[in-house]
């Protein structure tokens, strides 16, 4: 908790103390890009359909729902700094189950400072109040024990140190990540999954060509749960990581990163044994056109589970088209594949997730989008009560500043 207040505190005065003195606030969608500053805005309003409210193997609740989103960032940039803060809110109403209605709630500082040409700073904070739908995470194959989606508070703190230059032979990055997890309701039934998050690591790049550079990555990441109850063995655990590859900028249309690896994670508990397994990250962009680009994404990590098991290794793919038909007409469309095994359950748990998504826009005005999406997901389980069906269709208007 004192970790917790001190880095809220830090981060507070790193980025209101510039901005109080310039008498101006901030924010921005991709603060890390943005290369002005300014206010913008936008509020989404959503009609649809959810076919499995509450991801239910049976008897599953359909519904119509409604979404407004609203969201406003501003952003600041000087000489050698930049700031950002956003504010993100989702609340959705259902109107045939009133009781897995939400109202989630985001904020997001950013600072990145450059002391030299060599030399960079950035941190990033976010508090999020949100939600988790009922029949996934802590509740999946047991929405009736719960009547409300669970809800929690989550602080999250990153800070990155940068050396050297762009084109330079040699650059290096370290940086520190801060977590802390609380679920809201359910305190009593939900307190032993409460947890702080500590890791830390760097990656060093080495130049190869003017379009590749060799990576080498390392981290350390210490989870502890808050609570344990008398008589009962702990969930505290330390996973380590290592990974070489590459980044390629080959072509103004291709680009990437693939680095692959070994990961390890030890638990407190002396009846568990330690994880140990490859592992990798793949991402490839291809422009096809400037008005078209292919995405594709892969990786294998060890997660931490929920609730069931000491590990959940996860493999994982993802393929992602967008093209811009005319100034007026996008589309995007998106598919994915993972396979989670949940290490450690008596029953072998294996989960097979596959994900679509698909959707079409149509900018009528520099202000105005209207956007039909629809989303698909299928869990299949070899445990009962957790493989489900699920679609989601909705018409959305957006206005922008």
């Amino acid at each position: 908790m004192l970790f917790k207040q001190s880095l809220i505190g830090l981060l507070t005065l790193v980025v209101s103390a510039p901005l109080m003195a310039a008498g101006v606030a901030y924010h921005i969608s991709d603060l890390e890009d943005s290369n002005y500053g300014g206010v913008s805005g936008s509020i989404a309003f959503s009609a649809g359909h959810d076919d499995n409210v509450s991801n239910l193997e049976n008897d599953e609740i359909s519904s119509t729902s409604y979404r407004v989103e609203p969201q406003a960032s501003v952003a600041l940039k000087r000489e050698h700094t930049r700031f950002g803060i956003n504010y993100h809110s989702y609340a959705g109403w259902y109107q045939d189950n009133s009781d897995d209605d939400y109202w989630d709630n985001a904020i997001q500082l950013y600072a990145h400072h450059e002391f030299s040409a060599r030399h960079k700073l950035i941190a990033r904070y976010q508090y999020k109040h949100g939600h988790i739908e009922r029949g996934l995470g802590v509740s999946e194959g047991q929405q009736d024990s719960y009547p409300r989606p669970p809800k929690f508070d989550d602080h999250y703190g990153y800070f990155e140190y940068q050396f050297g230059v762009k084109d330079a032979l040699f650059n290096l990055d370290l940086h520190l990540r801060v977590e802390d997890f609380e679920y809201t309701n359910f305190k009593e039934r939900l307190k032993t999954s409460n947890y702080e998050v500590l890791e830390y690591g760097g990656t060093a790049y080495i130049r190869v060509s003017p379009a590749t550079k060799l990576t080498f990555d390392g981290f350390r990441e210490d989870i502890d749960y808050k609570y344990t109850p008398a008589g009962a063995v702990t969930r505290d655990n330390h996973k380590y990581g290592a990974l070489a590859g590459m980044t390629w900028d080959l072509t103004a249309r291709t680009s990437g990163f693939a680095k692959a690896g070994y990961e390890k994670k030890e638990f407190d508990r002396p009846d568990i044994d330690s994880y140990d397994g490859f592992s990798w990250d793949l991402g490839v962009n291809w422009e096809l056109k400037s008005y078209s680009v292919f995405t594709l994404s892969s990786s294998k990590r060890a997660m931490e589970p929920d609730l069931d098991g000491d590990v959940v290794d996860r493999e994982s793919i993802r393929l992602r088209w967008t093209h811009d038909w005319n100034d007026k007409v996008n589309t995007e469309l998106a598919g994915g594949y993972s396979n989670e095994d949940f290490e450690g359950t008596a029953d072998n748990r294996v989960d097979k997730v596959t994900e679509s998504y698909a959707s079409i826009g149509y900018d009528y005005t520099n202000w105005l989008t209207l956007q039909m999406s629809w989303k698909y997901r299928n869990v299949d389980s070899n445990r009962d009560l957790i493989s489900h069906d699920k679609n989601v269709i909705l018409f959305s208007t957006i206005f922008s500043l």
